[in-house]
């Protein structure tokens, strides 16, 4: 009988440890029709997760929203929203928070990659890159922070890798950077509520010109550098899906203000 109790104990620990479970977690995952943020969202679907869905694309939100309902039975909710006016990023919480009452992560994926260049006199490129990448994971991190202290939870974002000195990132680069610093700076900020920030900073993904969020102006310019990097850097993904996974998880719950890299080394080569 002891035994059988000792087995039944490791097993629980095992579990604990070792296995993603989000079972009753609530989570809000934004930019989820792009690749990378349907790869997360069934993911973490697949985990037991609660879903908060949220696009400005009601059919790709109704996509994968039914397969997350599928796969687990958890309904997911949707939220339609665009992301860089203030009352969208309000009613993203109020909603999320207001149907289940708590907030255990915010999963930020929704961005853009805007080609910019010092040459070019468009300050409009730059001001929609600051919107989209920096501004808006500031804003849905303030707004989340109060529900999220009362749940020890977290924050992911997804930033680009692409920080260092490259032709034709020059806002883009700025915005990485920026990303980076925020992260560190708010997990020391908020560290001793018990919530933390993260950031996972992708390079290459082999889906990237065909995410929504590249305007069609900008998609020669990315899809030459996939070709310039292609045996690489490339990224799946699904991988980038189970790191954000893992970091949101809290299996290691000492990663905190940690930007995390998957770029096959990318950003050792510029």
């Amino acid at each position: 009988m002891n035994e059988d109790i000792h087995v039944s104990v490791a097993n629980e620990l095992y579990k604990e440890r070792h296995v993603m479970d989000f079972t009753s977690k609530v989570v809000i995952v934004t930019g989820v029709s792009s690749e990378i943020g349907v790869a997360i969202a069934k993911l973490l679907a697949l985990h037991n997760a609660v879903l908060s869905l949220v696009d400005s694309d009601e059919d790709k939100l109704k996509e994968v929203a039914e397969f997350c309902a599928a796969a687990k039975g958890i309904i997911p909710l949707i939220v339609k929203a665009d992301l860089t006016q203030d009352k969208s990023c309000e009613e993203v919480v109020h909603r999320t928070v207001g149907t289940f009452g708590r907030l255990d992560v915010l999963i930020n994926c929704a961005g853009k990659i805007v080609y910019s260049s010092l040459f070019e006199e468009n300050i409009d490129s730059f001001d929609e890159l600051f919107i989209n990448n920096l501004r808006v994971p500031f804003k849905l991190a303030h707004l989340s922070l109060p529900h999220l202290v009362k749940t020890k939870g977290n924050v992911v974002i997804l930033r680009g890798a692409q920080k260092l000195a490259r032709n034709g990132f020059l806002g883009y680069s700025i915005m990485n950077s920026a990303i980076e610093k925020f992260t560190q700076v708010a997990a020391v900020d908020v560290a001793s509520t018990g919530v933390r920030v993260n950031s996972v900073c992708v390079a290459l993904t082999n889906s990237l010109s065909n995410e929504v969020n590249i305007v069609d102006e900008d998609k020669q310019f990315v899809n030459q550098m996939i070709i310039d990097n292609h045996n690489v850097n490339v990224v799946q993904p699904e991988e980038v899906a189970k790191m954000i996974a893992f970091v949101a998880s809290g299996l290691c719950p000492n990663v905190n203000g940690a930007n995390i890299f998957l770029d096959g080394g990318a950003n050792f080569k510029f």
